[in-house]
C-alpha cells in the first residue's frame, strides 16, 4: 500500500486549473475587442455628459417663450456657458475622485 493516497498526493487531488494559452492571433483579436469596448464606453459616457449639461443648464438659463432681444441673448448664452463650464468641472473632479479610489483598491 502506498502512503501517497493517504496524505493526499498528486495523483488524488483535483488539478489546479492553468489559464487558457492564447496564440498571438487569438490575443490580437482580445486586445482590439477590449479596445473597441473602452472606445463605445468612452462615447457613451461622453454622450451622456453632454446631453445631462444641456439638458441641466438649458433648461436653467433659457426661459420660455425664447426671447432674441440682444441683452437677452447675451445673458443667457452667458448662463449656459458659465454653467456648462461648472458642470465640466465638476465632472472631471468626480472623474478624478473616482479614478484614483478605483486604483487603490487591491485587485481582486
Amino acid at each position: 500500500m502506498a502512503f501517497g493516497g493517504l496524505f493526499g498526493s498528486s495523483a488524488s487531488s483535483s488539478p489546479v486549473p492553468q489559464q487558457p494559452k492564447f496564440d498571438s492571433e487569438t490575443v490580437a483579436t482580445i486586445l482590439e475587442i477590449q479596445t473597441k469596448v473602452q472606445e463605445e464606453f468612452a462615447i457613451n459616457t461622453a454622450k451622456t455628459l453632454v446631453d445631462h449639461a444641456t439638458e441641466q443648464c438649458f433648461t436653467k438659463c433659457l426661459k420660455a417663450p425664447y426671447s432674441v432681444n440682444s441683452s437677452s441673448l447675451a445673458q443667457d448664452n452667458n448662463c449656459v456657458e458659465s454653467c456648462l463650464a461648472k458642470y465640466l468641472r465638476s465632472w472631471n473632479e468626480i472623474s478624478k475622485t473616482y479614478v484614483g479610489r478605483l486604483q487603490q483598491q487591491p485587485p481582486n
